[in-house]
């Protein structure tokens, strides 16, 4: 789907599991351990961006129960802050189906939507600014909220999380 390899960061979780935790590294993810802050995969996401590099965070933190967006977390946008990078909102619609929380894998059809780059140069130097970090979460919340919708998944769009000041990344 992109013209460069793409790191992806993953929940340490995986990395542990016999058969996917060798593959998922083939596949250029790297382990984050969610709940606190990874200096390490901080690092490595930052290392990463800096020698050009694209690398995938889901902002949400984790896969929700039923598909619908949640809040995103404030991690994500202090990486692409302190890196200064634009970041490239990406809707996937039916992920809940291909992997449920339930557990297993199973088959089904899943779309991925690429928006276009979401650029902040006016919060440059400002990674620890918890309003600034804010309005990046928010900003790429409604971008990817947008795509579900122009894309048949407005469903999986909580009412009101189009709205400014709406999205709620109040962690």
């Amino acid at each position: 789907m992109t013209p460069r390899p793409v790191w992806f960061m993953a929940k340490s979780e995986l990395f542990a599991i016999p058969v996917l935790g060798p593959l998922i590294r083939r596949v250029h993810a790297f382990p984050v351990k969610r709940g606190s802050a990874d200096r390490q995969a901080l690092r490595t996401a930052h290392e990463l961006l800096a020698s050009g590099k694209a690398v995938t965070i889901f902002f949400e933190g984790g896969r929700s129960k039923d598909g619908r967006l949640m809040p995103p977390e404030l991690g994500p946008a202090m990486i692409a802050v302190r890196a200064n990078v634009p970041i490239v909102p990406i809707a996937l619609i039916n992920a809940d189906h291909l992997m449920p929380r339930t557990g297993g894998l199973k088959f089904a059809h899943v779309s991925a939507v690429i928006g276009e780059p979401l650029r902040f140069p006016h919060l440059q130097g400002k990674a620890g600014d918890r309003s600034a970090l804010k309005e990046v979460s928010e900003a790429v919340g409604r971008a990817i909220a947008a795509l579900l919708c122009a894309h048949g998944a407005a469903d999986r769009v909580p009412p009101g999380y189009l709205q400014e000041g709406s999205v709620n990344s109040d962690q």
